[in-house]
């Protein structure tokens, strides 16, 4: 009876910090544009691709909300089955609408993936887009 508590309490722990890890990295479906990046650390591309996204996301993170998957991690399976991602690394790029308007297979060089991104930032003064909804069974 004591286990059986003690897991549940650790299981809503863990819940509760895999949504503050979403609601601190935007992902409260404002209806901006959207950077899913699905990598695993088993990844070839992870040493490279990896610290291009921070430098993306670090520039563009006011204006877009940047997602990380963990490909390796197989609670994910639903999630990648989802958005048909077969491939590591994936990077997803989704319009404010919530459409896939661009996709990366392998990996990806810094300019191409900064002037990708910035192309889907709204102009300024643009009407705001409604909410798109991210799916809510990530695991980080």
């Amino acid at each position: 009876m004591k286990n059986a508590f003690m897991r549940a309490v650790l299981a809503a722990s863990l819940c509760l910090a895999v949504l503050a890890t979403l609601l601190a990295a935007g992902c409260g479906g404002q209806g901006k544009p959207r950077v899913m990046v699905f990598l695993g650390k088993s990844s070839r591309s992870y040493g490279t691709l990896k610290p291009i996204v921070d430098s993306v996301e670090k520039k563009y993170r006011s204006k877009v909300t940047f997602v990380n998957v963990d490909y390796d991690n197989p609670k994910n399976k639903g999630v990648l089955k989802k958005y048909s991602v077969s491939m590591d690394p994936t990077i997803l790029i989704v319009n404010a609408q919530g459409e896939i308007r661009q996709q990366y297979l392998g990996s990806v060089a810094a300019e191409e993936l900064d002037s990708a991104v910035q192309s889907f930032i709204p102009a300024p003064g643009a009407k705001p887009s409604k909410p798109s909804s991210i799916p809510s069974n990530l695991h980080y």
